[in-house]
């Protein structure tokens, strides 16, 4: 949810998606994706090429998903500065 929060335009393709999260596979994405389409936070577009294209949709879901990201970023640096029992 947060990289699309984080598209400029606010179109996304699920093959850059996949390649942007470093994921193995597309079907990895279908659940989330459809359970975004189903609450009304995308919409898909279709007649782009012969790729399909999702297009984020107006929420306060995106800033909350962005905060979320923020804070699990700043606790996983937070854990990464703690010393280990070896230092």
């Amino acid at each position: 949810m947060a990289a699309i929060a984080q598209s400029e335009d606010g179109v996304v393709n699920p093959t850059d998606l996949v390649e942007s999260l470093r994921l193995r596979a597309q079907s990895s994405l279908q659940g989330p994706l459809n359970s975004l389409l189903a609450a009304g936070l995308v919409t898909r577009i279709s007649g782009i090429g012969d790729r399909v294209y999702y297009r984020r949709e107006a929420s306060a879901a995106w800033a909350f998903a962005l905060e979320l990201l923020t804070r699990a970023l700043r606790e996983e640096a937070q854990l990464d500065q703690r010393p280990t029992a070896d230092h």
